[in-house]
């Protein structure tokens, strides 16, 4: 499988009918002009979109507001990043079920002879209340679900 499956197949797996707005308070990353490679005929350049976030997240839930999947994007090659999610008035119900896509370093990829370089791993975060923490590691997109009270 090549590496883009994983977040894509958890994306289309979890994500609920909802997309409530996700407030994301980040350290952010200038990228200078000069770190990005050049490219024939290229008029729009990545560093003149930053700085970037480290985190990104994206949120759904689903209709009658039970459940939360949230989506987190850790863009720093080199660090993890904890992070305090919030939820407002609703409470977490459950664990809150981890899947994490992440390869040894930002270059890892599957192939035929190393076909899991980069895979999911899954792990349960005991978590109660209106607010909960969790470490991104670094290069690493996560899924995490969240039963909501």
């Amino acid at each position: 499988m090549q590496t883009i499956y994983h977040p894509l197949r958890l994306y289309a797996e979890h994500t609920r009918e909802i997309a409530p707005d996700v407030a994301v308070d980040s350290p952010t990353h200038e990228l200078a002009p000069g770190q990005e490679e050049s490219g024939w005929g290229r008029v729009h350049h990545v560093a003149d979109l930053g700085p970037f976030a480290m985190l990104d997240a994206s949120a759904t839930c689903d209709a009658s507001g039970a459940r939360l999947t949230l989506a987190v994007v850790n863009r720093d090659r080199d660090r993890a990043h904890r992070a305090s999610i919030e939820l407002g008035g609703a409470t977490v119900k459950d664990d809150v079920l981890v899947s994490e896509v992440n390869g040894a370093n930002v270059d890892a990829t599957n192939s035929f002879e190393t076909p899991r370089a980069v895979d999911v791993r899954e792990a349960r975060v005991t978590a109660r209340g209106q607010r909960f923490e969790h470490e991104f590691p670094a290069h690493s997109i996560s899924v995490l679900r969240v039963g909501l009270g």
